[in-house]
């Protein structure tokens, strides 16, 4: 719930954002949390998009 709030709460401020699964979790607990009880579930990338490098396929008539 936490990760929605914090997605819409950047796309209101005109990020994008691209959270992501299938990650090595240990390792980035590893990396950033050594030490603490904190364990990483998502990771979310934050920024501003090039829309002009978006993929948009051809639409295609359906009748």
């Amino acid at each position: 719930m936490q990760a929605a709030y914090l997605i819409v709460a950047c796309r209101a401020l005109g990020l994008d954002t691209g959270p992501m699964s299938g990650f090595d979790r240990q390792y980035v607990d590893d990396a950033f949390f050594a030490g603490s009880t904190l364990k990483s579930n998502l990771l979310i990338n934050i920024g501003y998009g090039d829309s002009s490098k978006l993929f948009c396929a051809p639409a295609t008539s359906v009748l």
